[in-house]
């Protein structure tokens, strides 16, 4: 049925707004290690032109249908798919779709084949973020890492007076003890490193000040798959524009 469809991959994306399941993508690669090569196909339901659910992964192998995956959250914005090789053998199912708003989130999650079953080894929903951020004084917010202890500072010197005024006195010392809000991962981007020749991952974390849309600076996580995700190589940024 996927490969009857898959002329609707030529409409424009309104013919999807119509409640009828959609096929939106369709990738080829090295899914299972008993084959040489699979399919994955991503449908779903359109409510827009960009907002799907009931989001489905449909996995082949010599055109068997082997599987399909669910995303614990079905729904969202833009979904889509890419197989990329985290361990450097087989190739696994990167799954990512937008969660809508202002906040700039998004679930992201991380399939693999084991013969023939489906596991999720990844999950944006459940990744722990373990950072902790706070206003310190000299106009500055320290972010700590819980794990660790290793700790870094954002300048906030630049900002308005209006805006310090809230959380310093004249001297730039703290009226109060004040803590921000590390958000859980926001977005996910899966990198290649040519030197090892497989995908990493790299996440995205908000630091949020005085309210939600007060982005102080954010987190950067890159990690690699070493039976589960760990984290390699962290930073500190701000928003340069």
């Amino acid at each position: 049925m996927f490969f009857l469809c898959a002329a609707m991959l030529t409409q424009t994306p309104a013919a999807y707004a119509d409640g009828v399941r959609r096929i939106l993508q369709s990738e080829r690669g090295k899914l299972f290690a008993a084959y040489a090569g699979g399919e994955a196909v991503l449908s779903a339901v359109g409510e827009s032109d960009i907002f799907y659910r009931e989001i489905r992964i449909a996995l082949f192998a010599n055109g068997e249908e082997k599987g399909e995956i669910v995303p614990k959250t079905d729904s969202g914005y833009n979904p889509h798919i890419q197989l990329v090789s985290f361990d450097g053998e087989t190739e696994q199912i990167f799954y990512g779709a937008d969660s809508g708003g202002s906040g700039g989130f998004g679930f992201f999650y991380v399939y693999r084949t084991e013969g023939e079953e489906i596991r999720e080894i990844f999950s944006s929903e459940t990744f722990e973020v373990p950072y902790e951020a706070s206003y310190v004084d000299g106009y500055a917010v320290e972010v700590r890492n819980v794990r660790t202890g290793s700790t870094s500072r954002i300048d906030l010197s630049d900002r308005g007076a209006e805006y310090l005024s809230q959380i310093y006195r004249a001297d730039g010392a703290l009226i109060e003890p004040r803590s921000c809000y590390v958000t859980g991962v926001s977005d996910a981007i899966p990198f290649y490193n040519y030197a090892t020749g497989r995908y990493g991952m790299e996440l995205y974390a908000r630091i949020l000040g005085l309210y939600g849309a007060d982005t102080v600076g954010y987190i950067i996580m890159r990690l690699y798959e070493e039976g589960g995700f760990v984290s390699f190589f962290d930073l500190t940024a701000v928003y340069a524009g």
